[in-house]
């Protein structure tokens, strides 16, 4: 969602000829400040995608063990 948004913050300095955010304006913040806030939204993509994609692993494991344990229960 991050690189999506990052995107249509371009595509909107395209369609109306500013910046949302200043620090995306290179002739504003420089080269190096736009760099890095694109990284930045990009990182935490990935992070977020990490954290999503553990906090599945840990409901299927603990779904596991439940049904596990239902089992041995009931027998």
């Amino acid at each position: 969602m991050c690189a999506i948004y990052t995107i249509w913050v371009f595509l909107g300095r395209l369609i109306t000829g500013e910046y949302v955010y200043k620090q995306l304006d290179p002739s504003y913040a420089g080269g190096l400040s736009v760099a890095t806030s694109v990284i930045n939204m990009l990182s935490l993509t990935i992070s977020m995608f990490i954290v999503q994609y553990g906090l599945h692993n840990l409901r299927q494991t603990l779904v596991k063990r439940m049904e596990a344990r239902r089992e041995q229960d009931g027998n």
